[in-house]
């Protein structure tokens, strides 16, 4: 079978079914190989509904498919699905004209891309929260993929609290060209499988612009080698980067390409790597902060022992004293971990680099500290599986995309194993 189920134009709800082996098949066909497809007609601008709910057992939704659930100019919520052993998880497309998409509590195994949203410019939002992905099998491979066709396409994208396990894949989470999106709360790993990547980031904006990318968490399975990082941000200007946790990777933050201006980089851990953070030879990120008042950012460093190169943070920009203006770092000279040891003379192994002016350490004020901040308060969901399951029980509000019909759901399921236990 090469579809599943396919609505054109239609309202859909689906309950209790079970998808096995739907292949793409050797005509080309939009959404070919999905084990459900839903289709809107653009031109007549009479989208379809699409609401793909869970099973009540613990049996898989979707297995061995080419594609788990594809849309085309569609409203689409996908709750508590399971797929396994498949090519691509989800994938939205034209989500616009005030349409919505939400993507709760799904598991997603994969080879190629778990989540892909594409070209949903003025649409009324993509929500994609709580759900856990692993990719593995290919090298190119992605957890969640946000692109636009234009730079600056303006969608409100909100990713949240997602876990992603990379095994040798390209992205956890990779954007182009998007505007005013949110990323947060979201753990990432990158482990090391058979085969190796040409590089593997974390958390990767690619022409993003004004986004928040706050309170994530990055973690891989080495310091030494440099194909590995936490958080890339490329061509990306005026995005803000707060509270965020790399470890164990290359490089924990790096930026590349002249258009990073005006990056807000606060309160970011930068631990065990070959360099914490790095700017290539075009990077220039902004001051930190944008004047020399507290309080200052205060990005936490380890010992230079904990850094694989010897340094902290290296800034291949270094051509000019403008250059390495364009990219000052203010803090306070009490505290150790606020500032890094760079490189301070061009001969210099392993980067023969003079960074010297970088850091411009002050003898007072105060510092920001993400613990004592509101950046990273505590998220509700993801506080644990009982806690979770008690909120939901008791009509708690858990995120920001639970809505009516997702509540209800999910506390028939609850309800439904609370008759079945005797203990309860």
């Amino acid at each position: 079978m090469n579809i599943g189920i396919r609505g054109y134009r239609s309202n859909l709800d689906i309950y209790n079914c079970v998808f096995d082996s739907i292949q793409q098949a050797t005509y080309d066909g939009q959404g070919n190989g999905s084990a459900v497809l839903g289709i809107g007609d653009l031109e007549l601008s009479i989208p379809s509904t699409i609401r793909v709910n869970p099973l009540t057992t613990t049996q898989n939704n979707m297995t061995l498919c080419q594609t788990g659930v594809y849309t085309y100019y569609s409203d689409l919520t996908v709750l508590s699905n399971v797929m396994k052993q498949m090519r691509n998880g989800i994938l939205v497309n034209a989500c616009k004209y005030g349409l919505t998409t939400h993507l709760q509590a799904n598991q997603i195994e994969a080879t190629h891309y778990g989540i892909t949203l594409y070209d949903n410019a003025t649409g009324g939002g993509v929500f994609v929260e709580d759900n856990q992905i692993i990719i593995n099998g290919f090298k190119g491979g992605i957890g969640i993929l946000i692109k636009e066709l234009i730079f600056g396409s303006n969608v409100n994208y909100q990713i949240n609290a997602n876990q992603v396990e990379l095994v040798n894949g390209a992205a956890g989470i990779q954007t182009a060209n998007i505007k005013n999106a949110i990323i947060t709360y979201n753990y990432i790993h990158l482990s090391e499988g058979v085969g190796t990547a040409p590089s593997s980031a974390g958390i990767e904006l690619t022409a993003t612009t004004r986004t928040t990318v706050n309170c994530n968490t990055v973690m891989g399975f080495t310091d030494a080698d440099a194909k590995t990082k936490g958080f890339v941000t490329s061509q990306s200007p005026t995005n803000t980067i707060n509270c965020n946790t790399a470890d164990t990777v290359g490089y924990g933050y790096f930026f590349g390409g002249a258009m990073c201006y005006s990056t807000t980089f606060q309160g970011n851990y930068m631990g065990v790597s070959y360099t914490g953070l790095y700017l290539n030879s075009e990077a220039t990120i902004g001051k930190q902060p944008s004047t020399q008042l507290p309080p200052y950012h205060g990005n936490i460093w380890l010992d230079t022992l904990r850094y694989y190169s010897g340094f902290g943070a290296v800034n291949m920009n270094d051509s000019t004293p403008l250059s390495i203006a364009g990219s000052l770092f203010t803090t306070n000279q009490n505290m150790s971990s606020h500032n890094p040891k760079i490189p301070l003379n061009i001969l210099s192994w392993p980067f023969y680099v003079d960074d010297n002016g970088w850091f411009d350490p002050q003898g007072s004020g105060n510092s920001f500290n993400c613990s004592t901040n509101w950046t990273c308060a505590t998220l509700i969901v993801g506080e644990g599986e009982e806690e979770y399951r008690t909120m939901v029980v008791n009509d708690s509000t858990v995120s920001s995309v639970f809505i009516p019909e997702s509540k209800l759901m999910a506390q028939q399921l609850i309800y439904k194993e609370f008759a079945e236990d005797s203990f309860c």
